[in-house]
């Protein structure tokens, strides 16, 4: 049986909190499952203000991404887009990944009690059951980003209020 292998076309989400719209980027990105670099002034009416869009406590405290990390991730920006990250970082601006795992929105019944989950890109698929997510897992695998294998994906169940990844031989 031959595979067809396919290349995904497409970078990490790069979001300006200090834009006027952000809110609504923010939710496209949330809503499509995906991880995504998000830019906040550093003053405190921008962290509140975050930690209600994402429905955290209000004196929650976002963790900068360090710059060396910024770099490992360059791969998966658009080149345009790290540019303007490097400056904003050099401007103390606050560069936040969010993780969608880590979101506490992103539970059942929102979200199938499996999914497929890579932590650069985010929930790459949601499913009712285990099978349907060894296939999609599968699917993914046979992909390519830039001519190169995806980055690595796990199954994650929904398990005692919290996601477990799962040991799949």
């Amino acid at each position: 049986m031959l595979h067809m292998i396919s290349t995904i076309p497409r970078h990490l989400g790069v979001i300006d909190g200090t834009s006027t719209d952000w809110e609504s980027d923010v939710r496209q990105q949330i809503d499509g499952g995906s991880n995504f670099l998000l830019v906040l002034e550093n003053k405190p009416n921008s962290i509140s203000k975050f930690c209600a869009v994402f429905e955290m406590e209000p004196d929650c405290n976002p963790t900068p991404l360090p710059r060396y990390s910024l770099f490992s991730m360059s791969q998966y920006i658009d080149t345009r887009h790290f540019d303007e990250l490097l400056q904003a970082q050099n401007d103390g601006k606050r560069i936040v990944f969010i993780d969608q795992l880590d979101l506490a929105l992103n539970k059942p019944p929102r979200v199938k009690p499996y999914l497929v989950y890579c932590p650069i890109w985010g929930i790459i698929s949601q499913h009712e059951e285990l099978r349907q997510a060894k296939e999609s897992i599968e699917e993914y695998a046979q992909t390519l980003y830039r001519f190169r294998p995806n980055p690595d994906a796990a199954i994650y169940r929904w398990v005692g209020g919290k996601w477990e990844i799962l040991e799949i031989p």
